[in-house]
C-alpha cells in the first residue's frame, strides 16, 4: 500500500522525498529542502568570495598605478596610506577580509575533519586582521597586532584545508 503526503510550509508546495515507514511510503520535503538550502548557501558564499576577491585586486591593482611613489616590489602593500589614495587601500583590505570570512563561510560545511575546520578558523581569523588592516593604517598601534593575525595564518588555513579536500572524490580533478 502506498500513501502520498504532500509537506506544504508557508511558501505552499515543496519538492517531495519517499520515505518508507513499516512498507508503507511517505512522501517527504525535509531532507531535501534542507541540502537545496545548503547549496544556495554555499553558491552565495562562492558568489561573494569571488566578487570581494576580485574586487580586492582591483584595487590593490589600482594602487599601483596612481600612486607611483611606492614601488611595490620591496615596499609593504600598507605604506599605500602614506600617500593621497588611502581611501583605495582601505577598500583592498575590507574586500580582502570579507574574502577571506566568506570563503571560511563557504568552506565551514564542506570539510569534515578537526584540522580542515582548525583551517578555516585561521581563514576567518586572517579575514578579521585583513579588516583590521583596514581601520588602522601603518601609522596606528595596532596595525601590526592586525599584521600578526591576518598574515601568517592565511597560508597556514590555507595548507589544512587544501590537504583535506584532495582526499575528497569531489576536489579530485582539481588536484595537479
Amino acid at each position: 500500500m502506498e500513501l502520498l503526503c504532500l509537506a506544504i510550509d508557508n511558501k505552499g508546495l515543496n519538492k517531495k522525498r519517499q520515505v518508507r515507514i513499516k512498507g508503507m511510503v511517505f512522501w517527504s520535503n525535509s531532507q531535501k529542502t534542507q541540502k537545496n538550502k545548503n547549496m544556495k548557501s554555499i553558491t552565495l558564499f562562492a558568489n561573494g568570495t569571488i566578487f570581494f576577491g576580485v574586487i580586492s585586486i582591483l584595487c590593490l591593482l589600482a594602487l599601483h598605478f596612481v600612486d607611483t611613489a611606492f614601488k611595490p616590489s620591496f615596499r609593504m602593500v600598507s605604506e599605500y596610506a602614506l600617500g593621497n589614495h588611502k581611501w583605495l587601500l582601505t577598500i583592498f583590505f575590507f574586500c580582502w577580509g570579507l574574502c577571506s570570512i566568506s570563503s571560511g563561510l563557504m568552506l565551514w560545511n564542506v570539510v569534515t575533519s578537526a584540522w580542515a575546520k582548525f583551517g578555516v578558523f585561521l581563514l576567518f581569523v586572517t579575514g578579521i586582521g585583513a579588516i583590521m588592516g583596514g581601520l588602522f593604517d601603518i601609522q596606528h598601534k595596532l596595525h601590526g597586532l592586525a599584521f600578526g593575525i591576518g598574515i601568517p595564518f592565511l597560508p597556514i588555513g590555507s595548507l589544512l584545508i587544501s590537504y583535506h579536500l584532495i582526499k575528497k572524490s569531489g576536489w579530485q580533478n582539481h588536484s595537479t
